[in-house]
């Protein structure tokens, strides 16, 4: 296992296509109550590092808050979730690699947003809630434009697209799974040792086998995180890892390296502490 210490918390990461490098998303907030909203003035970085060398490549500050982060398939953009301030209009960002110059945005939504990259497509998919109607929010990736709005009846807590085209949607307890090209349809519940209400995001393995979803089984933000990879053929569910120091706040797999990365925040050790840690793990 390799440790990065950071002097931020880990608001997202992920891996390029090609191996080569590591994108991770930093923001840190004042626990101590000063500010507007009790919050302090934050800066949100990107760091680019060599991967697997750790070598910090390039560091930007596009935005105060952010969030999730992902490579284009082609591996020459960075897209990047940004806010102004926690709870408060957003954007998705896109940057160029290697050296994150902006090069486009999407229009605001009103958080936040949790954004997934679709390398099927070329596409970005938002967790959307508007006044126009709820659901999935599909933009270009390389452009911004809006494409199209995916309406549902519930607006998805997390969404993950795996390389063959098969989006999954996550509501709570449940799991809905779909093959965007056959329209085939599956989906499965699952008790607090699978997909359970507070858990935070869910990637797809690169392995196209395994679901990672990252949970907190006492059900608080200040309980251990873990991070569970899930078989969808079986529904069995292996907890990959578990910690009772810090909270995990992102994970990414790197399947040329065989390998997947945790970052978390230091935020279970005390409101005082701001740092957070990139760990990296074989994944056998």
């Amino acid at each position: 296992m390799h440790v990065s210490e950071l002097d931020q918390w880990v608001q997202g990461l992920a891996f390029s296509p090609d191996g080569n490098y590591l994108a991770v998303a930093i923001s840190s907030v004042n626990l101590r109550g000063e500010g507007f909203l009790g919050f302090q003035k934050k800066v949100g970085c990107i760091l680019l590092f060599q991967f697997p060398e750790m070598k910090e490549l390039r560091r930007v500050e596009p935005a105060p808050e952010l969030g999730a982060i992902a490579f284009s398939q082609d591996g020459k953009r960075v897209l990047a979730s940004c806010s102004r301030i926690q709870y408060m209009d957003g954007w998705v960002e896109i940057l160029s690699v290697p050296d994150l110059a902006p090069l486009a945005r999407t229009e605001e939504v009103p958080k936040l947003p949790n954004l997934v990259y679709s390398r099927v497509k070329d596409e970005l998919m938002l967790n959307h809630t508007g006044p126009d109607m709820d659901g999935v929010l599909v933009m270009n990736a390389a452009t911004g434009n809006r494409i199209r709005i995916a309406e549902r009846a519930l607006t998805p807590r997390v969404i993950a697209v795996g390389d063959d085209g098969v989006v999954f949607l996550n509501f709570g307890k449940r799991l809905d799974w779909y093959d965007a090209n056959s329209k085939d349809y599956r989906s499965a519940s699952f008790g607090r040792k699978g997909i359970i209400p507070n858990q935070r995001c869910v990637w797809y393995s690169k392995t196209k086998q395994l679901f990672a979803c990252l949970s907190s089984p006492g059900g608080g933000d200040r309980d251990a995180s873990e991070v569970i990879l899930l078989d969808l053929e079986t529904t069995t569910t292996t907890v990959k890892f578990e910690s009772k120091e810090f909270l995990i706040t992102a994970c990414d797999f790197a399947a040329k390296a065989d390998c997947f990365a945790i970052g978390t925040s230091n935020f279970a050790r005390g409101a005082d502490s701001r740092g957070g840690k990139v760990l990296l793990f074989k994944n056998d």
